[in-house]
């Protein structure tokens, strides 16, 4: 029996030195911070880089001057975040009134932009691939941002009495400064 034992333990623990033998290379790490919470994953460091981006700080405070912009409050967006801005007719001015969106989907690229009823054009912004939608009913035009293939940034005007061209011009101008505000393209 004796030697039953000693054959077990001399098994066991040949087990033991065998599993503890490997070598890995690299610095050792704490796997706990001084908060108690758990390290963070690789999944982690590839998180969406927009995730900590506010909307409303995408458009410029000189921007916002300048187009005499007025912040509405934070428009609802399904599946987003918004922020609203209106260019007030004070009738002093050329400019028409109209509203402007500037709206971030963390998880939805440009393939997942509602087209329904809009026409749909390629509209690239520097390098980044771009979605143009225009509703000529509505005067409405939208141009979408690509950020990564599964974000975009969302520029949206509307100009009074449905004026389709001065939305589009609008949107184009204020794409042309929101895109440097943006993280790196990487699709």
């Amino acid at each position: 029996m004796k030697n039953r034992l000693w054959i077990v333990s001399a098994v066991a623990a040949g087990v033991v030195v065998s599993a503890c033998s490997g070598q890995t290379t690299g610095n050792p790490t704490p796997t706990t911070s001084s908060s108690g919470s758990a390290p963070t994953s690789s999944a982690s460091s590839n998180a969406d880089p927009l995730a900590a981006v506010d909307p409303c700080s995408l458009i410029s405070k000189a921007l916002v001057t300048q187009n005499v912009l007025q912040q509405d409050p934070t428009p609802s967006v399904p599946g987003g975040r918004g922020c609203r801005w209106t260019r007030p007719d004070d009738g002093s001015t050329p400019n028409p009134s109209y509203t402007l969106d500037v709206d971030i989907y963390d998880t939805s690229g440009l393939s997942g932009m509602n087209t329904q009823g809009m026409q749909v054009s390629s509209n690239p912004i520097g390098n980044r691939p771009g979605r143009l939608l225009q509703d000529t009913t509505l005067g409405s035009c939208l141009l979408g941002i690509a950020v990564t293939s599964t974000s975009r940034v969302d520029i949206d005007a509307n100009a009074a009495a449905g004026d389709i061209t001065t939305s589009c011009k609008l949107v184009s101008e204020i794409s042309q400064a929101v895109a440097p505000n943006l993280p790196p393209y990487s699709g």
